[in-house]
């Protein structure tokens, strides 16, 4: 209740005794607890990259045997290994590559697509446009809700999971600015820890921004996006996704602050992850 309050206050109220912070983007808990075992679990890969693994390559594939049987089976022995050190022990390299075919990198659950379609109606937005939209699952799911000519979905393909399937929406492989600068909502979905996500945000002028992806200090973003993130939006609604084992993935419904806020009307206090 106190959260709903706040939240209200925050797009309703021009007064400058309010001090908000967007706890909404911060991790609970729980994902605290993800994602110290993940960190802990790339602490263990770096340093077997770094000793057994890189002792084995060079015992095995040095001095001209890169395409010998026993250097091929030292890398997949090699992959196999890191694989089990990154992931919890119930997510195989098969069910890996499973999910990454049916869902790209986080699954569009119905939940999450009702959630997104009805922002989009509450906001009238005519227009979603997708960025790092991978091979367009999170799109096609939109689709089915909005129809194909509301939305639009671009990815640069540096980074698309299970490269070479099918899209399963009408990807453009090429630069979004344009679109993102003219779009009324802006659909982001797992974007890496690069200034892609937050350039994408520069270049939005419109109303709704849909997020899905882990929170502040996780795997998606870096610290400007987030920055940004709370300087002119705020968090409407918040939907728990099916992410991968050892995944922390929801679906973040922002809206832009009305305009007092941005001139510094309200006072705005992050806390620090």
């Amino acid at each position: 209740m106190r959260s709903a309050t706040v939240r209200l206050l925050a797009t309703a109220l021009p007064t400058s005794s309010i001090v908000v912070c967007q706890k909404d983007l911060l991790p609970t808990k729980e994902d605290k607890k993800l994602l110290r075992e993940r960190r802990a679990r790339e602490d263990r890969l770096q340093t077997y990259i770094k000793g057994d693994a890189l002792a084995l390559y060079r015992a095995e594939c040095h001095g001209g045997r890169e395409r010998s049987r026993a250097c091929a089976a030292a890398r997949d022995l090699i992959e196999a290994r890191s694989h089990a050190l990154m992931h919890p022990p119930a997510a195989t390299a098969h069910s890996l590559k499973h999910y990454h075919l049916r869902h790209g990198c986080t699954r569009c659950t119905p939940a999450a697509a009702d959630a997104a379609a009805a922002a989009v109606a509450r906001t009238k937005a005519s227009r979603v446009v997708e960025v790092g939209a991978g091979r367009g699952h999170w799109a096609a799911a939109l689709e089915r809700r909005l129809g194909a000519d509301n939305i639009l979905a671009f990815d640069d393909g540096s980074a698309v999971p299970s490269a070479g399937a099918p899209d399963v929406f009408p990807v453009v492989r090429g630069d979004a600015a344009d679109a993102v600068a003219v779009a009324d909502a802006l659909l982001l979905v797992y974007p890496p820890p690069t200034p892609m996500a937050r350039d994408a945000l520069d270049a939005f002028g419109g109303r709704l921004v849909l997020y899905a992806g882990e929170p502040r200090g996780g795997a998606n973003g870096d610290a400007l996006f987030f920055d940004k993130l709370e300087a002119h939006f705020v968090v409407r609604e918040v939907v728990a996704l099916d992410p991968f084992p050892g995944g922390a993935e929801k679906l973040y419904v922002l809206e832009r602050r009305p305009w007092w806020w941005r001139r510094g009307l309200i006072r705005r206090k992050t806390t620090p992850v």
